[in-house]
């Protein structure tokens, strides 16, 4: 099993159970190669042909990590996977295809586990509160409408290095989005896209 940036990322892994057990795959990718850095292509190899919704749940969770979503590059980068994982699911692509300067970006190993540390207590709380619920909402139209916000919202990562907490509302929004589609709870994407609204409610308000 390999995965190669630049091409379609294959396995044959399956999807993860919850958000606790996509975490503890985040942790472990690239086990055994660099030990200071972890390089999106190791999370990809980790998560497999599962990385779609991941993959826009993920950057959102990043997105409201204190000290980590409002650095400099930081929501640009989140939102360009959002944006290549999105785009692709929406035309029916069954493997996630990074190119290679996305594939090779990484983060210190140190900083991922604290970050991951952050996280898992929101990922208990939110394996307790999700489950399929309206599931209408998460299918067909419903899934592309969610699609297409998800990659709106991803377009506006630059605005966000600006704009005092934009970057965190719009993480909270990619978290929503992609939960729902992870879980199949259409309660979820009906929170996210109030968020949505929130985000447009903010930048319309500052300027």
């Amino acid at each position: 099993m390999t995965t190669t940036t630049g091409q379609s990322a294959t396995t044959d892994r399956d999807p993860p159970e919850d958000l606790r057990d996509l975490l503890s795959r985040v942790e472990r990718a690239g086990d055994g190669g660099d030990t200071a850095q972890v390089h999106l292509r190791d999370v990809v190899g980790e998560l497999g042909q599962a990385s779609f919704a991941p993959f826009i749940l993920l950057p959102g969770l990043i997105l409201l990590v204190p000290g980590i979503g409002d650095l400099p590059g930081v929501p640009v980068t989140m939102g360009a996977l959002v944006v290549l994982s999105a785009s692709q699911l929406l035309v029916h692509r069954h493997d996630l295809w990074l190119p290679d300067w996305l594939g090779r970006r990484s983060i210190e190993r140190r900083k991922l586990k604290k970050s991951l540390s952050w996280m898992r207590p929101v990922a208990k709380l939110l394996d307790r509160v999700t489950r399929p619920r309206l599931t209408g909402i998460v299918r067909g139209a419903g899934v592309g409408l969610m699609l297409i916000s998800c990659i709106l919202i991803a377009t506006a990562t630059p605005v966000m290095e600006i704009v005092p907490l934009l970057a965190n509302i719009a993480g909270a929004a990619l978290v929503g989005f992609g939960l729902a589609l992870f879980a199949r709870d259409g309660v979820l994407a009906l929170l996210a896209f109030a968020l949505l609204g929130a985000c447009v409610a903010w930048l319309l308000w500052l300027f």
